[in-house]
């Protein structure tokens, strides 16, 4: 019996072999109609279109044959804004340098007195691709940019980021020199609330920082209720939405069974954001539809900066984007006011020079 049955299994094959070898000709044939070129560079939104084709010679088991090809549509530039592209033309490439687990540097020029530095605190999960959308935009207006990685774990045991903040400001102090610009993402506000709280503490540190930093930059700050909170700590650690739920059912039983531990450092990092140590204009980005970026809380900060401190505020309100989704999709709106902004700081307008090699 398995004898007949591996007899008719290799019959088979061999009828399966030859249809293949039958196929050659019609491939032949397709190789006449190269594809249509209608790909461009500043795309990249894929759709799939089919055509049939009629060959010369159909093989017995088909009437047609769908010839497939990927043909990227223009609905969203990847660029950060119409004319992005030829600003990172002029970007020199970047020396990029490890700091430590959580800072790199990333130098597109060489680094003096007078070269400005931007802070750029990232949010959870952040790729580097990501972070490059901000990193170029400031390159492109001379800035240097020093990056913090956040993780999960410096939100969750809030005085893991002490550590973080004192390295942050003693590298501010020590390795550069010139004017600082803070921008803040999302939970990376948080990690800059440690280095506020740092500073506050420690004279020395608030003396040597506080004729630096010129300007702060603040998207999707996680404000609001712990649900906020345990919100923004599930998107940036799980992917799948079910798994997201299950992650922030864990984080507010967490909050709850370590309160003493969390709790009073959420409320004191709130504080010190609400009194801004370092009085300098400030540029916010947030959504009416974030979740994780409550409205309210936002207005009311805002309004405290202003009335409290006559700090000169600028938001920036979008209608429909996501968290910390706001550069990529409204890049010209984003890159728009963010410019407007550095202008009114004049850190970078007298400081662009592309060398040839750093």
């Amino acid at each position: 019996m398995r004898l007949v049955f591996l007899s008719r299994s290799l019959q088979h094959f061999s009828v399966y072999r030859n249809k293949i070898t039958d196929f050659r000709p019609v491939l032949r044939h397709f190789s006449r109609y190269p594809p249509q070129q209608e790909l461009t560079t500043a795309t990249h939104n894929v759709t799939l279109t089919s055509s049939v084709i009629q060959p010369k010679s159909i093989l017995p088991f088909s009437r047609t044959i769908f010839s497939h090809r990927i043909e990227l549509v223009s609905k969203r530039p990847v660029s950060m804004a119409s004319n992005s592209r030829d600003d990172e033309l002029s970007i020199p490439e970047a020396k990029i340098t490890k700091i430590s687990a959580n800072i790199e540097r990333h130098d597109y020029y060489p680094q003096n007195e007078k070269r400005p530095t931007l802070l750029l605190l990232s949010w959870l999960s952040a790729t580097p691709r990501a972070l490059d959308r901000f990193r170029h935009i400031y390159a492109s207006h001379g800035f240097n940019v020093v990056t913090v990685l956040s993780k999960p774990f410096h939100f969750i045991w809030p005085k893991s980021s002490e550590p973080l903040a004192q390295e942050i400001c003693e590298y501010l102090i020590s390795h550069t020199q010139g004017p600082i610009v803070v921008h803040g993402l999302s939970i990376g506000g948080f990690i800059y609330s440690y280095c506020l709280l740092h500073a506050m503490e420690n004279k020395e540190v608030f003396d040597a920082l506080e004729n630096r930093i010129q300007g702060h930059i603040f998207d999707s700050l996680v404000v609001g209720e712990l649900e906020n909170m345990a919100e923004g700590v599930s998107k940036g650690s799980a992917s799948y939405p079910t798994t997201r739920y299950v992650v922030q059912k864990v984080i507010l039983l967490y909050f709850w069974l370590a309160h003493n531990h969390t709790i009073p450092h959420y409320d004191r990092a709130i504080e010190v954001f609400y009194n801004m140590p370092f009085r300098t204009p400030m540029l916010v980005y947030y959504s009416k539809i974030d979740t994780m970026c409550s409205n309210e809380a936002m207005e009311n900060l805002t309004k405290t900066w202003r009335e409290k401190y006559s700090l000169d505020v600028v938001p920036k309100v979008f209608d429909d984007t996501q968290h910390v989704f706001h550069l990529r999709e409204h890049p010209d709106e984003y890159k728009e006011v963010l410019m407007n902004f550095l202008d009114k700081l004049n850190v970078h307008s007298d400081h662009i020079q592309v060398p040839s090699q750093l």
